[in-house]
């Protein structure tokens, strides 16, 4: 897999995955940094501290490289549309109750499969986009 393609996959991977468990700030988060919108007005658009944003960025960062705001920019429209797998502290996946363990964790622990799946679902529906929907 090029590097290119690699990054693409983690990228989506790990939106994918907040997408999953509902973390719909992060994805907010994600798509205003990448139409051009600066870590100060982010923050104050979302509510959140400047820190919060870096992190997030940073952890996108880690997983794309320096391509990764370009990346995030194709990827969050299609992410959108994946419904969360978690309501409250329940996971609608497995029906498991939570209690206390990061949903993040509990998808990767449990149903990376279905991560999996998911992800390569956004990235054909890309495909599809770019492709003029054909």
């Amino acid at each position: 897999m090029s590097s290119l393609l690699s990054s693409l996959y983690r990228v989506s991977e790990y939106i994918v995955l907040q997408a999953l468990v509902g973390n719909f700030k992060v994805l907010r988060v994600v798509e205003l940094y990448a139409n051009g919108h600066s870590i100060s007005e982010i923050a104050h658009v979302l509510g959140l501290p400047k820190g919060g944003v870096r992190g997030v960025l940073a952890r996108i960062r880690e997983k794309a490289g320096p391509r990764s705001a370009v990346l995030a920019k194709y990827v969050i429209p299609v992410v959108l549309e994946v419904k969360p797998v978690v309501e409250g502290d329940t996971c609608r996946l497995c029906g498991r109750q939570l209690g206390g363990v990061l949903p993040s964790m509990h998808i990767l622990n449990h149903h990376r499969d279905y991560l999996a799946k998911r992800t390569l679902e956004v990235l054909e529906e890309l495909r599809r986009r770019l492709n003029g929907g054909s």
